[in-house]
């Protein structure tokens, strides 16, 4: 079944995208994956994947993952960028 998002999705995840990057910022890279990765399927999901906040968002969770000292996550994240 396909999922159903209010109208403002997008703009609720690209806040949420702002949030994970200060979880990044403070060392707090459990719960920014988890907010990060959400907002990133929530504006993939509404905008596209070619979209430039799906891109940013996707960006972020590399940079969250290069933080937490996952390189092999962060480039899976990088990959997506380059499709």
């Amino acid at each position: 079944a396909a999922e159903v998002l209010a109208p403002d999705a997008s703009v609720l995840a690209e806040i949420r995208v702002h949030q994970g990057r200060a979880l990044t910022g403070l060392g707090r890279h459990s719960e920014a994956e988890k907010v990060l990765v959400a907002a990133h399927g929530v504006i993939e999901m509404t905008l596209g994947s070619e979209n430039a906040m799906s891109r940013q968002a996707a960006s972020a969770v590399a940079e969250c993952y290069d933080s937490w000292g996952k390189p092999d996550e962060a480039a899976a994240w990088r990959a997506k960028l380059d499709q």
